[in-house]
């Protein structure tokens, strides 16, 4: 592993290059694999990022395993629901509410539904639920 002491060093090692490759696929592509040091360009922003939009699902995969992007929690249908109580988000996703609301509700006690606390979380009754949206159980 080498160690770059310079700021020179660092800047160079971060600039994101390229090798073009000669329109004679065959014999160029055996230069370049052979080549212990391949002679590589800076590549210009504007080129660098039309490169990365002829990719989206790269960007995409990216940015996913960034965590940057979100992902969409999947909820159980509300009639076929087995537990007793359900987590803050599933019962704000049935609520049409966001789950602060229903955190809200629990803090200030002032909601339609009062939640159970379990070791400090909040678990929300199935049965209140689906009496206040009127979905036979």
């Amino acid at each position: 592993m080498q160690v770059l002491h310079s700021i020179e060093a660092r800047q160079q090692a971060s600039v994101p290059t390229f090798t073009p490759l000669a329109p004679e696929a065959g014999a160029a592509v055996d230069a370049v694999a052979t080549q212990t040091k391949p002679t590589r360009t800076r590549i210009e922003v504007a080129q660098w990022l039309a490169e990365l939009n002829k990719h989206p699902d790269l960007i995409r995969d990216l940015l996913a395993s960034a965590g940057s992007a979100k992902v969409e929690q999947q909820f159980p249908d509300l009639r076929k629901e087995k537990r007793v109580t359900v987590d803050t988000a599933t019962a704000a996703h049935w609520l049409s509410r966001k789950s602060q609301t229903l955190r809200g509700w629990a803090c200030l006690e002032n909601g339609p539904l009062r939640p159970i606390r379990i070791n400090g979380r909040l678990a929300w009754n199935l049965a209140d639920i689906r009496r206040l949206l009127g979905v036979p159980a």
